[in-house]
């Protein structure tokens, strides 16, 4: 599997400023502050208390229905009962296990989550974001691509629970990574930048689906496009680079108190303020 993307050691922060996918994108990024594959929390979830992947799809829809059934204890706004991305989107803000998976339109909130922990081997995952949009048509409008791409998302969870519940073999699902904007913003979403890349396939995890989805591009002279590997880039910092990041990042307003709205937000800003006083 580390052969389908490239890595990158980064040996500086000045590095990263000309690096491609921060020059000149489009991109897509995801802080890690452990140098790991992509993966759900669902997917965790799973593996952990070791559930086969015949009763995957079961626990999704109890998890959801669950969570369907008792926010109106808790929230006053919530999404329709057809918008089950919508409801999936609700329960990652919460911290729930779902499919989906955060990542962030600015490369520098993603290296935040990365540094934040000032662990020994950070990384920022890059994903092309005109990859991912262009994955199901090639010649549709950002707005309308992303809206097909919830829509398609909805259609196939509901087909997938329906047809789990009425007792007959799910259809086959492409192994493949859709790109989702919640219709109705969620504020710290909306202050990160942020976005949900979503697999379509449970069973076979969230690497598997990414590395499989399907390109449109034809444009051969672009090492960005061309190939599969080319779509995917893993920046790995050290533990220096990313201390010296947090600070710079700072200086950028990049900070826990920015990204987190409210007191709690300023409360872990301050585990940082040790390095800049």
């Amino acid at each position: 599997m580390n052969n389908s993307f490239e890595t990158v050691q980064i040996g500086s922060w000045r590095e990263v400023f000309d690096l491609p996918e921060v020059k000149h994108g489009p991109s897509v990024f995801r802080g890690q502050s452990a140098d790991q594959d992509l993966e759900t929390s669902l997917e965790r979830q799973f593996r952990r208390y070791s559930i086969r992947g015949e009763h995957f799809l079961h626990k999704e829809w109890a998890l959801l229905r669950e969570f369907q059934r008792r926010a109106h204890l808790y929230l006053q706004d919530v999404p329709t009962n057809e918008d089950l991305v919508g409801w999936m989107a609700l329960m990652q803000h919460h911290g729930a296990p779902t499919r989906l998976l955060d990542f962030t339109y600015s490369f520098f909130v993603a290296c935040y989550f990365a540094f934040m922990e000032c662990s020994e081997k950070p990384v920022v995952w890059a994903v092309s974001d005109l990859w991912l949009r262009e994955c199901l048509s090639p010649n549709e409008l950002r707005h309308d691509l992303l809206g097909r791409q919830i829509d398609v998302a909805n259609t196939q969870l509901k087909m997938l629970h329906e047809e789990f519940r009425g007792g007959g073999s799910p259809t086959r699902v492409l192994d493949m990574v859709l790109m989702i904007e919640p219709t109705h913003q969620i504020q710290r979403l909306a202050v990160q930048q942020g976005l949900f890349l979503m697999p379509l396939n449970l069973h076979n995890g969230f690497m598997k689906n990414l590395l499989s989805t399907p390109s449109h591009s034809d444009d051969a002279d672009s090492d960005w496009i061309s190939e599969t590997s080319k779509h995917i880039k893993k920046l790995q910092f050290s533990k220096e680079v990313a201390r010296e990041g947090l600070l710079e990042l700072r200086k950028m307003n990049i900070t826990a108190e920015s990204l987190f709205p409210g007191i709690d937000g300023l409360a872990k800003s301050l585990n940082h303020t040790v390095l800049a006083v």
